[in-house]
């Protein structure tokens, strides 16, 4: 039995990190930002990102 719980107390933990190293994003291209949905992102999430979110603006090298 301690054997076990040893195996076990190991490979729980492994398994909770290979699934965060596994864990992929998702990044949409410009296809996917048709009218209906952006209205169904929540308006809480935009209101998050505008709190958020810091977006600065430099010059460019062409003028």
């Amino acid at each position: 039995m301690e054997v076990m719980m040893k195996r076990l107390a190991l490979t729980i933990p492994l398994c909770l990190l290979a699934l965060g190293l596994l864990a992929q994003g998702y990044v949409a291209g410009h296809s996917e930002a048709r009218e209906e949905v952006l209205r169904s992102i929540p308006t809480r999430y935009i209101d998050a990102a505008r709190e958020g979110l810091v977006i600065a603006y430099q010059h460019t090298s062409h003028g």
